[in-house]
């Protein structure tokens, strides 16, 4: 019997936009910034990561590939 993947749920699925941080890069001889830089930057917060497994304190990998972002929870050291 073929059994099709479950689809997700809605309340699994989440939609994020990529932003950016700035970073001052600082001359060690004057202590001033030197120059901004930006990098892409992606924020995830909410209450559904820890309904998810990630509590805070949560040590993860991150696997990446093209287009995608693996997250997965490591097991803690406790637990080894």
């Amino acid at each position: 019997m073929n059994v099709a993947p479950a689809t997700p749920t809605l309340t699994s699925l989440r939609q994020l936009t990529v932003s950016y941080v700035r970073k001052r890069h600082i001359n060690l001889d004057t202590g001033r910034a030197t120059r901004l830089s930006c990098s892409p930057s992606l924020v995830l917060s909410g209450k559904w990561l820890e309904e998810a497994g990630f509590s805070t304190g949560t040590t993860v990998s991150v696997a990446v590939e093209s287009g995608m972002l693996i997250i997965r929870s490591l097991p803690s050291k406790e637990n080894r």
